[in-house]
């Protein structure tokens, strides 16, 4: 078995994945969805980059993929990021002469990408490049300021109404996420302030897919190796469940 680790966007739910579970085989696929407000995979119960905690679920001796869909993509990415942070620094370290038996706990519990462990983001941000960062900021005010004014039923409106969702499945959004999780994973988590992905992004175990209506992530993405899926737009678990699935059978083999 494989384990299929998913997690959904901003204002995401379980049922973004539905249509992806249809197409892949129970007997191969172990899934296992995420929802990025359940508060046991933060730290301190704190939403962050850092305060992210994926060691419980991660099992070195298993077949495992992850799957993000924007930020949970992003999130997913910036993990793993970390971890090989961690175990560069742990490494030097070790050439600094740390027992034998450090060596083996860390060994057992690092967590890392492998062939065995890899990572597919659909149409997640990469970050910015500095000259892009205060348009960023400006749009971000704009629709930070929209959260905290508006209902859930009137933000969804306008949330949907983005040019980025032009060419995609529209979605009905339901009412399960409060204001203060909205100002949370909105604010947190911002594209101005993360770190750019440009380097990690080359690993052979991460995987770039994007859809080929979402004109905007065709040219994030035309600098690295990525997989376009034909007829979709920004929203791909819900445009292209079918092709994603695909290419899942494809790397999982």
């Amino acid at each position: 078995m494989i384990d299929l680790i998913l997690l959904s966007g901003f204002m995401g739910e379980e049922s973004d994945y539905a249509k992806l579970s249809e197409f892949l085989p129970k007997d191969t696929y172990n899934i296992i969805y995420i929802d990025i407000r359940d508060e046991k995979y933060w730290k301190d119960r704190k939403p962050s980059f850092e305060n992210f905690d994926l060691s419980g679920l991660y099992n070195k001796d298993r077949q495992q993929i992850f799957v993000g869909y924007s930020l949970g993509g992003r999130i997913l990415a910036q993990y793993f990021l970390l971890q090989n942070t961690k175990a560069e620094k742990h490494s030097s370290q070790t050439e600094l002469s740390i027992s034998s038996d450090s060596q083996d706990q860390f060994q057992n519990t690092k967590v890392m990408l492998d062939e065995q462990h890899q990572l597919v983001l659909l149409a997640s941000a990469l970050g910015c490049d500095e000259d892009e960062i205060p348009a960023r900021i400006e749009l971000e005010d704009k629709i930070f300021n929209n959260i905290k004014k508006l209902n859930f039923e009137s933000f969804a409106v306008y949330w949907e109404s983005m040019p980025l969702f032009r060419h995609s499945v529209k979605r009905r959004f339901k009412s399960t996420w409060t204001s203060g999780e909205l100002e949370i994973f909105f604010q947190n988590f911002r594209q101005s302030q993360q770190t750019h992905l440009k380097d990690f992004v080359k690993s052979p175990w991460v995987h770039l897919l994007v859809g080929e209506l979402d004109k905007k992530y065709c040219g994030l993405y035309k600098n690295y190796d990525h997989q376009v899926l034909k007829g979709a737009g920004h929203r791909l678990p819900l445009d292209a469940p079918e092709e994603i699935a695909g290419y899942l059978l494809q790397i999982g083999n």
